[in-house]
């Protein structure tokens, strides 16, 4: 079964978490429990709210604690994350992490960081890569978090794109035909195409099939010509005659040539 658990103070669900990873009978140290300080008006009250949370879910110490999102400043940002640091320090979190953040942030956040955080965890989809602004940017995240040695974790990997109205990543015609060729489902091809850019994943189901499916992810995988098809798709949602964009995206469907 799952031992990577993630959870947020804004899902309401961490009790529930809590009593399941008790009643699982597993030991603790085998489970990496991921769970986060969301509502914004906490981070300046950080650890008192950490505090509640490890009561909630019954646990002496959370494996990956991030801030959900960069909050309303940069004096709330920092508030908090000393607070983390503390706590890290204590021992209680084991590491630290941050959830939709994109470079510019990031980078301000390690100006200041005195531990830098190992874990990013953000939307990623095939329309929106690393973010809901991600096409816009000049340089790839995913690029820049390897050198920074910080790991990706993509939330929605399946689900349209936030903020617009997009065709669901398993119904495009490219990844259902990537599917047709390897005897998956588009699901799976999408969540092994986010394995093989170095990321990790965190799908999410109610039904016992669909837990078995997107556990069965490594008896295949995905060839170069499919990656690089796969990684384009972006491109042809965001692209204009002749220009391909982002800007970091390789044209391998040729839109640089196109013309009206």
């Amino acid at each position: 079964g799952y031992r990577h658990i993630d959870t947020a103070q804004a899902y309401g669900n961490e009790h529930e978490v809590g009593k399941a990873i008790a009643d699982s009978g597993i030991p603790r140290g085998d489970i990496c429990l991921v769970t986060k300080l969301s509502m914004p008006d906490d981070y300046l009250n950080a650890r008192a709210r950490f505090e509640q949370q490890l009561n909630i879910l019954g646990v002496e110490y959370i494996d990956i604690y991030m801030l959900h999102s960069p909050g309303p400043s940069v004096e709330h940002r920092k508030a908090a994350w000393t607070v983390l640091e503390e706590l890290y320090d204590e021992g209680r979190i084991k590491a630290l992490g941050v959830s939709n953040f994109d470079i510019p942030l990031l980078q301000e956040l390690l100006e200041f960081a005195r531990i830098r955080p190992v874990y990013i965890q953000n939307k990623y989809s095939i329309y929106q890569p690393g973010g809901r602004s991600e096409g816009a940017q000049g340089r790839s995240l995913m690029e820049w978090l390897a050198q920074e040695k910080i790991v990706m974790t993509g939330y929605s990997i399946i689900h349209p794109g936030h903020g617009g109205l997009f065709l669901s990543p398993m119904d495009d015609p490219h990844v259902q035909a990537i599917a047709e060729r390897h005897g998956k489902s588009p699901s799976q091809v999408l969540h092994r195409w986010l394995l093989q850019l170095g990321a990790a994943v965190i799908p999410r189901s109610t039904r016992r099939p669909r837990i078995r499916e997107n556990g069965d992810l490594f008896s295949f995988s995905l060839s170069e010509a499919d990656m690089r098809l796969i990684n384009g798709i972006v491109s042809l949602l965001l692209s204009d005659p002749g220009q391909v964009s982002p800007q970091w995206c390789e044209d391998v469907y040729g839109l640089g040539e196109f013309r009206i």
